[in-house]
């Protein structure tokens, strides 16, 4: 799918993830949830904001007697996240119960599957909760705000790994 179908299809912020509308009407009568986030089958709310960031292990090594550097990329690390939102509810039984839900995947002991177009589209199906930080909304009764700081957690499979990543290199070029 396209850009072209994306922006057919419905209304969504391309940019930023986010869960809610991002364009006014006439594309807010367009109903679709571009970006819903679930983790651990917990729906999150249409103000879930999520940012990432990728990094790359790099070795770089100095040529004696030369200009500059060679670079080698080595691996990929976990993508980190951020995922933040604010559960806005019509009294404070109903915020209760969303924070008492907010606990629960805190305290779960394993990585949760996590369900969103942003993930999908980096290939990241689990995620581990290393951070979480919550509190009322000041002056808004009813409004608590969320964040989670989380790292990717996917399966490995070491004898893929070894098969066909670097070390399938290294056996190559000293003859094994």
């Amino acid at each position: 799918m396209g850009l072209v179908d994306d922006i057919a299809n419905g209304p969504g912020d391309l940019a930023t993830f986010t869960g809610g509308d991002a364009l006014p009407s006439p594309f807010s009568l367009i109903t679709r949830a571009v970006y819903p986030v679930k983790i651990g089958g917990l729906k999150f709310p249409k103000t879930t904001y999520i940012s990432g960031k990728a990094r790359k292990n790099i070795v770089i090594t100095e040529i004696p007697g030369g200009n500059g550097t060679v670079k080698e990329q080595i691996s990929h690390p976990d993508y980190e996240f951020t995922i933040e939102g604010i559960y806005a509810e019509k009294n404070n039984k109903a915020v209760l119960q969303a924070f008492e839900n907010l606990i629960f995947i805190w305290n779960e002991r394993k990585s949760l599957p996590i369900l969103c177009t942003l993930t999908d589209k980096i290939g990241v199906e689990k995620i581990a909760l290393q951070g979480f930080e919550f509190g009322p909304e000041k002056g808004k009764p009813s409004v608590i705000r969320f964040k989670f700081d989380v790292i990717s957690d996917n399966s490995i499979d070491l004898k893929k790994e070894l098969r066909d990543g670097t070390f399938s290199k290294l056996r190559k070029l000293i003859g094994l």
